[in-house]
């Protein structure tokens, strides 16, 4: 081989590297991204659906009425005037009830 020769061929290598180099195996990181997109980031769609019909779903039933933990008060006179709410004074309100 003359140099002439050797250097094209040393050309001719890097050439060969460079069109080899999309033969070579991708790193295990840009796998785990499409591993992630192909299949864990569909399933966790698939989940938030499920939950989100799973939260409309028991939300929606009707809780019964509670019982009360006391009676109601019974009034002590025959007549009277009930209310709840607040009386406007000048100074301060004042809680009625």
């Amino acid at each position: 081989m003359t140099p002439q020769n050797a250097s094209a061929d040393a050309v001719d290598g890097r050439a060969a590297m460079v069109a080899g180099a999309a033969k070579v195996p991708r790193p295990r990181a840009a796998y785990r991204g499409r591993l992630f997109r192909k299949y864990l980031l569909p399933a966790l769609a698939v989940f938030g659906v499920l939950f989100a019909i799973f939260s409309v779903v028991t939300g929606q039933r009707q809780t019964p009425p509670a019982q009360p933990v006391t009676q109601p008060a019974q009034p002590q006179y025959q007549s009277y005037v009930a209310g709840a709410g607040i009386v406007e004074a000048a100074t301060e309100n004042i809680a009625v009830g």
